[in-house]
């Protein structure tokens, strides 16, 4: 899916160096794999995400109530994602900030 791209942007960090990036904000490319909704105490939605990187490992989102209805998920593709790297139980995750879905290239067939 990387390859039919717009952009031949990746990543600043991908997941197997992640964990070294804990509290700082990185911009990462995702394929899209599957999403939790859930819902908060206040019964906001939030989601949970699931997402391969560009050399297919896998790593996981936090879209908090307050990002979900400005920066929804928008179905199956690759998403540009701005988020804080957090730690859980040894394992490191995005919370979002920011999230947009990537725009793929033209069909050539149909060209």
């Amino acid at each position: 899916m990387f390859d039919l791209l717009k952009t031949d942007y990746r990543a600043d960090v991908r997941t197997d160096n992640l964990i070294s990036y804990v509290g700082q904000t990185v911009k990462m490319a995702g394929l899209y794999v599957c999403e939790k909704t859930v819902h908060a105490k206040n019964n906001k939605k939030m989601w949970f995400g699931t997402f391969l990187d560009a050399d297919g490992n896998f790593f996981d989102t936090t879209h908090f109530p307050n990002y979900t209805s400005i920066y929804p998920f928008r179905g199956k593709g690759c998403y540009l994602i701005l988020g804080k790297v957090v730690e859980d139980f040894g394992f490191p995750s995005i919370e979002v900030i920011r999230f947009a879905k990537l725009p793929i290239k033209e069909n050539p067939v149909l060209e």
